[in-house]
C-alpha cells in the first residue's frame, strides 16, 4: 500500500485537494452579515481558481497549461463549441415541453430580465466569470489535470463530482438545470480540443442562448 501511494503521491495529493475543496463548498455556511451569493461568489473564486492555480504553479511547478489554459486544437474547439452550445439548446428546449416548471422555474436576477443593457452586462460579464470558474476547477483542475490517464471516462467522472457537489449542498433548483446539463458537454469540448478555452467558450453560447430562450418563451 504505501509504495503504490507513493507512486501515486501526486495524483493522492491531488484528490484530497479536490475533495476538500467540494466538501467545503458543499457545507460552507454564510454568514448572516454579508450577502450570501457574494459571501459563495468569493469562496469559488478561492477553492476554484486560486487555489487550483496556485496549487499547479507553486507546489506542482508546472505550467498553467496542465490546468488546460493552452491554445489546443483551434479549429475541433471552435466547431465544438458552437455545436455542441446549439445540440444542447435543442435539448433544453424540448425538456422544456415536457417539463413546464423548467420553462417557470428558470429565472433571472429582476434587473436582467428587465433592462436590455443589464441583459447584456450580465451576459458579457458575469457569466463568463462564473462559467470560468467550473471550467478551470472541473474540467481543468479535476478532468485535464487530476485524471488525465484516464482518457475521455475523465468527462465522466468530473460529471459525476460537479453533481455531487449540487446534490449534497442542496443547491439544486431549475435554474441550475442547465449547468448540469452542459457539463459532460463541456468536458468533452475541452477533452478534443486539449484546452479550456473552448469549453468557456461553448458553456457561455450555451448560457446566452438559454437566458435568451427562457426570455422570450417563458
Amino acid at each position: 500500500m504505501r509504495e503504490i501511494l507513493a507512486k501515486n503521491k501526486e495524483q493522492v495529493v491531488t484528490g484530497v485537494l479536490i475533495f476538500f475543496s467540494l466538501g467545503f463548498l458543499a457545507f460552507f455556511q454564510e454568514s448572516p452579515r454579508l450577502s450570501p451569493a457574494f459571501q459563495s461568489f468569493v469562496v469559488a473564486v478561492i477553492f476554484f481558481l486560486v487555489i487550483p492555480a496556485l496549487y499547479c504553479k507553486i507546489i506542482l511547478k508546472r505550467s498553467l497549461q496542465e490546468l488546460g489554459f493552452r491554445r489546443g486544437d483551434m479549429v475541433t474547439g471552435v466547431v465544438s463549441a458552437f455545436l455542441s452550445a446549439g445540440i444542447a439548446l435543442a435539448l433544453v428546449i424540448a425538456l422544456a415541453q415536457v417539463f413546464p416548471a423548467f420553462r417557470v422555474g428558470h429565472t433571472l436576477p429582476f434587473l436582467v430580465e428587465r433592462s436590455f443593457l443589464w441583459f447584456v452586462l450580465y451576459e458579457i460579464f458575469l457569466v463568463p466569470i462564473v462559467v470560468l470558474l467550473y471550467e478551470v476547477f472541473f474540467r481543468g483542475f479535476v478532468q485535464t489535470l487530476w485524471l488525465r490517464h484516464l482518457g475521455w471516462r475523465a468527462i465522466l467522472v468530473q460529471w459525476g463530482l460537479f453533481l455531487i457537489l449540487f446534490l449534497i449542498s442542496k443547491d439544486f433548483s431549475w435554474s441550475n438545470a442547465p449547468f448540469l446539463l452542459f457539463a459532460p458537454i463541456a468536458g468533452f469540448v475541452a477533452y478534443r480540443s486539449h484546452s479550456i478555452w473552448y469549453s468557456l467558450l461553448a458553456s457561455s453560447l450555451f448560457f446566452l442562448l438559454v437566458d435568451i430562450f427562457f426570455l422570450i418563451f417563458r
